[in-house]
């Protein structure tokens, strides 16, 4: 393949970012992200916030990022950003995006 992706949550806290550039974020509100944690992971509402702590703030991964994703509204947003930064990803890179066209939906 001409690019490739990875799936990895703590490049930013173990400062591997650069390892693996360009980094794209999916970030999504301090609000929205407990609320999916509760209902995901059958968390309480303190436990998900504790969860939350343990973490990097999202300003700093968003802040390490090439790339930013929100993830607060509806799917197809998402997805569209989605194909959107993997569009900028190709462009930039020198490859046609039209290699990786977006899934039927």
């Amino acid at each position: 393949e001409a690019i490739g992706c990875y799936e990895a949550t703590l490049l930013v806290e173990r400062s591997l970012a650069d390892a693996f550039r360009p980094l794209v974020v999916v970030a999504a509100e301090e609000r929205t992200q407990i609320a999916r944690a509760i209902a995901r992971d059958k968390l309480s509402e303190n436990e998900a916030r504790a969860r939350l702590r343990a973490q990097l703030p999202m300003k700093d991964k968003i802040a390490a990022a090439d790339y930013v994703i929100r993830n607060d509204g509806e799917l197809a947003s998402l997805e569209k950003s989605a194909d959107d930064v993997l569009d900028a990803i190709c462009r930039n890179a020198g490859i046609d995006p039209a290699l990786y066209p977006p899934p039927r939906r």
